[in-house]
C-alpha cells in the first residue's frame, strides 16, 4: 500500500508542477487529457484501487480522490487566466 501512495504522491506533485507552468490553454488541455482524462494517469491509479483490500481502498481512496480534484482546481485556475487574457487582448 505503500508503494500505492507513494506513486500517488509523486503523481499528485508532478501533475501541480506541469500545471502551473503550463504556457496555453492548449497545453493545459493536453495535461489535462494526459492526467484527468479516461486513460489518464489518476485515472489508471483510481482504476487500480479495485486490486487493493477494503481497508487499503479506503485509504488511497481517498488519496487519489484528493489527487484527482486538487488537479482539476489547478487546472480550471489556469484555464480562467488563459481565458482572461485572451480577453483582454481582444479588447486591445
Amino acid at each position: 500500500m505503500k508503494d500505492v501512495k507513494d506513486r500517488s504522491s509523486a503523481l499528485h506533485a508532478d501533475a501541480l508542477e506541469k500545471i502551473s507552468s503550463c504556457g496555453s490553454a492548449s497545453q493545459a488541455e493536453d495535461l489535462r487529457v494526459h492526467y484527468l482524462g479516461k486513460k489518464g494517469s489518476i485515472s489508471r491509479e483510481l482504476a487500480a484501487l479495485k486490486d487493493l483490500s477494503p481497508d487499503e481502498r479506503k485509504d488511497v481512496g481517498l488519496l487519489a480522490t484528493h489527487v484527482r480534484a486538487s488537479g482539476e482546481a489547478a487546472l480550471e485556475k489556469i484555464r480562467s487566466r488563459f481565458e482572461l487574457e485572451e480577453m483582454n487582448a481582444a479588447l486591445q
